[in-house]
């Protein structure tokens, strides 16, 4: 399955985190070494980073099959989860 990684190109899950990794670990590493400072190049970095896990969890919870639950008593009733 690939995944959306801009317009034009989709890539792997594994490849999704290889390249969403240092997004996320160089702005808090380099937080760390300015004692809790953050320069505002690694904010923007980490708030893509961000919105890059929002945009791949909205997308692997579309790939979930939807799964009908029937409820007894009465007549039975379908209802999606």
């Amino acid at each position: 399955m690939k995944y959306r990684w801009s317009h034009n190109e989709d890539i792997s899950l594994p490849e999704y985190i290889r390249r969403l990794a240092p997004m996320v670990s160089e702005p808090c590493s380099s937080m760390w070494d300015f004692e809790g400072d953050m320069l505002m190049s690694d904010f923007r970095i980490l708030n893509e980073a961000g919105m890059r896990l929002t945009n791949l969890v909205s997308m692997l919870d579309d790939t979930e099959p939807k799964l009908k639950i029937v409820e007894g008593g009465g007549g039975d009733v379908e209802k999606e989860s």
